[in-house]
């Protein structure tokens, strides 16, 4: 089964992957049953907004995940995964990686937060990184760990 993805562009940046790609990278991840995401791709304000109601710090990041409360994911909604468009622009630059590639990579990253994975401590962390690096092998992606 697969991830089935709504996508929001709440920005109107050249060089945003298509509503497509996003779906594609969120049907790569594999799920026991059919559940569904939003992915929704915002400019720094938004998240800079976000990251401070939310996790209390300033500053714009890459990518947050929501999960969907009980009565959603019930209903099969894991919940949504917001990116920021210019911080993964700027981190493809700072990585040496295309900015395809960092799309697909906080898209994967945020999506397998909303599945329960983490990277609280090395054991969780090397475990999450593990599934990203095997889920952009099969997109035919590089290892988003290593520089460019």
């Amino acid at each position: 089964m697969a991830i089935q993805a709504e996508v929001q562009r709440a920005l109107s940046s050249s060089g945003v992957p298509s509503a497509e790609r996003f779906q594609c990278w969120a049907k790569a991840i594999d799920h026991p049953t059919e559940v569904s995401a939003c992915i929704r791709v915002v400019d720094e304000a938004e998240m800079e907004q976000l990251n401070e109601r939310y996790r209390g710090k300033s500053g714009a990041t890459n990518v947050l995940a929501f999960e969907a409360d009980q009565a959603e994911r019930e209903q099969g909604c894991l919940g949504d995964v917001v990116i920021c468009a210019p911080e993964v622009f700027r981190e493809a630059r700072q990585y040496g990686h295309a900015p395809e590639a960092r799309f697909a990579h906080m898209t994967i990253h945020g999506l397998l937060h909303l599945l329960g994975y983490g990277h609280n401590d090395a054991g969780t962390t090397a475990r999450m990184e593990g599934v990203e690096r095997a889920v952009m092998e099969r997109l035919g992606y590089s290892n988003p760990y290593e520089l460019g």
